[in-house]
């Protein structure tokens, strides 16, 4: 799937200081049982696999739970008015 994204992110979790997941490529264990993780994305411009993706604020809440690589996607907020094909872009 071809894409390129310009913009910002910004991430926030329940664990001590930085988040053992994220700089582990999701092997290492979170501080306590699991780690709660906000995701906030500000897409300036792009496309994923052809579709505009671009001005597009979008926030998503993940819970990593014990085990690595296991987690859940708990919810994810996108802009209304914008099409069902920019949230299955994004995956």
């Amino acid at each position: 799937m071809p894409w390129h994204i310009e913009g910002t992110y910004f991430e926030n979790c329940s664990c001590d200081m930085v988040c053992p997941y994220s700089t582990s490529g999701l092997t290492a264990p979170a501080d306590d049982e699991r780690c709660d993780v906000a995701l906030a994305f500000r897409v300036e411009t792009g496309e994923v696999d052809g579709v505009y993706v671009g001005s597009l604020t979008a926030v998503i809440a993940v819970e990593f739970l014990p085990g690595p690589g296991l987690f859940r996607c708990i919810g994810q907020l996108c802009p209304k008015g914008r099409t069902q094909s920019v949230p299955s872009a994004l995956g």
